[in-house]
């Protein structure tokens, strides 16, 4: 009998792996990371200029924004925000986003 021998995995694959494995302790971490640090892809440049991630819960993502203003006009496009970053994390990632004036 022999065995089938596999291709070891390079540690940047096991890494990505357990960072991306949704029932890893690093998961969540990861994940905002990601996002945070492809905000202005995710969201549109324009709206990056004006607000940011800032903290992720139990589905629920905080979004810091620069002033009233901008508050008020995001409070419109909540539901559009919640898409994009949902398609961008490849699963029903947020149920909501909650606004918080800087």
């Amino acid at each position: 009998m022999s065995k089938k021998s596999k291709k070891p995995q390079d540690a940047a694959s096991v890494l990505q792996g357990l960072f991306e494995n949704s029932k890893s302790p690093l998961a969540p971490g990861f994940q905002r990371w990601k996002l945070e640090s492809q905000w202005s892809q995710v969201v549109g440049k324009d709206l990056a200029r004006h607000c940011r991630p800032i903290d992720y819960q139990k589905k629920i993502l905080i979004v810091e924004v620069t002033n009233s203003v901008w508050l008020h006009e995001l409070r419109y496009r909540l539901d559009e925000m919640k898409i994009k970053v949902n398609h961008f994390m490849g699963e029903h990632w947020v149920s909501s986003i909650k606004l918080i004036h800087k």
